[in-house]
């Protein structure tokens, strides 16, 4: 992932000990995924995964292996039925396969999956948000908008904005003088 840094930094880095050959990295990950014992097995297969499903589609114009990802999940899922890792990263190959419904169920599961950490739950939302608004279910897209804005401390602003957008996706004349308020508040 060094490799889609900017070159000033990948000079930096390198100076400092670090390879910025994507192809290297890559095969690495690739021959330890390979060896299924231990904990590096585990941290090589999310870094695989978060590689194909997450980084590619946000700092390039590649295409994910999705079908990597899928054997990839098959196995993990089989050995952590309830890794909430795993069952975000299926719903994001479900997601990005175009299968939206599908990756609902997934994000869910993967919300549903543990209460120890209420960030992961805000990555979810997120993506069970956008999600959403590609289906074009608007009330279910506020939902998670929603969610975001009065939960997630990360960025309120680019929340607040989402929430009223979404809201008046769903059409001016739908809403309720309530709810126009409540976009006035949220553009505020």
């Amino acid at each position: 992932m060094i490799s889609l840094l900017p070159s000033k930094i990948i000079k930096l880095l390198e100076f400092i000990g670090f390879s910025g050959s994507k192809e290297q990295g890559l095969s690495e990950l690739q021959s330890c995924y390979q060896v299924t014992l231990g904990l590096r097995h585990v941290l090589c297969v999310l870094t695989l995964l978060t590689y194909n499903l997450v980084v590619i589609y946000v700092f390039s114009q590649e295409e994910g292996d999705l079908e990597f990802c899928d054997i990839a999940l098959r196995q993990q899922l089989a050995l952590y039925p309830n890794g909430a890792w795993f069952l975000y990263l299926k719903g994001r190959l479900e997601f990005m396969r175009g299968n939206i419904e599908e990756a609902h169920k997934w994000y869910i599961a993967s919300v549903d999956s543990q209460n120890s950490w209420p960030q992961f739950h805000h990555i979810c939302y997120w993506e069970l948000c956008w999600a959403n608004c590609v289906a074009l279910n608007w009330k279910t897209a506020e939902v998670y908008a929603t969610k975001l804005s009065e939960q997630s401390k990360w960025s309120r602003t680019t929340y607040n904005y989402q929430r009223a957008c979404i809201m008046l996706m769903r059409g001016y004349n739908c809403l309720s003088r309530d709810e126009l308020n409540t976009v006035n508040q949220l553009m505020a």
